[in-house]
């Protein structure tokens, strides 16, 4: 699986159907890792998944009796992109901005908005992320959390170009490499988990491709 598989579109660039399925319909403010140049390299996946109960603790009783209340799940996704600085502040700038709702027009005081669509992102990465409808499908995701680490070293090969430069020919501008990390929280179109018919066998509903 490569890095450059990856996509977050916000809310507002997202369409869906009937059916639940998400397509991207808007590219500018679109973070495509394919659309990059230098190297990306995927750092680290997670997909957890978490079952809560709550416990009971009795009298007599040595086994607590367990109450279970859902199941959550959350996708870790780090990346390292290296010889692009341009491209490494672009997906800083668009992931920032995609971590803020989108505000009704109605309104013409600037800090008194009305909020129309809350932050959330629709999230592609070749089979590890996509719809549990459609593998081609965008998954609707809550970005929780984003980390922009830029490389720091103590060498002139890795460490960070932002330091005073005295040559004004020579501008000293950008970072050599950005590490991004992404947690995000599904959510997903169908419940998953499993029906019973009337015949007493089990179906999964969850979607034929989760």
């Amino acid at each position: 699986m490569s890095a450059a598989d990856l996509v977050i579109a916000p809310l507002h660039a997202i369409r869906g159907d009937a059916n639940g399925n998400i397509t991207v319909s808007n590219g500018d403010n679109v973070v495509d890792f394919s659309t990059l140049g230098g190297q990306k390299k995927l750092q680290e996946f997670q997909d957890n998944y978490d079952p809560k109960y709550s416990l009971t603790n009795t009298f007599g009783r040595m086994d607590p009796i367990v109450n279970y209340q859902g199941t959550s799940r959350k996708i870790l996704v780090a990346i390292e992109l290296t010889q692009a600085p341009d491209d490494g502040l672009d997906v800083h700038t668009k992931t920032k901005k995609i971590l803020y709702p989108t505000y009704d027009a109605a309104s013409s005081i600037p800090n008194a908005l009305l909020i129309q669509r809350p932050p959330l992102v629709a999230v592609k990465m070749g089979s590890l992320i996509h719809s549990p409808l459609d593998k081609s499908g965008f998954l609707l995701c809550v970005l929780e959390s984003y980390t922009m680490t830029p490389g720091l070293g103590f060498t002139p090969l890795d460490s960070p170009l932002v330091r005073l430069s005295t040559n004004p020919n020579n501008p000293i501008t950008a970072f050599q490499s950005y590490n991004f990390r992404f947690d995000f929280i599904p959510l997903h179109p169908v419940t998953p988990g499993f029906v019973e018919d009337s015949s007493g066998q089990f179906e999964w509903v969850g979607g034929d491709d989760f």
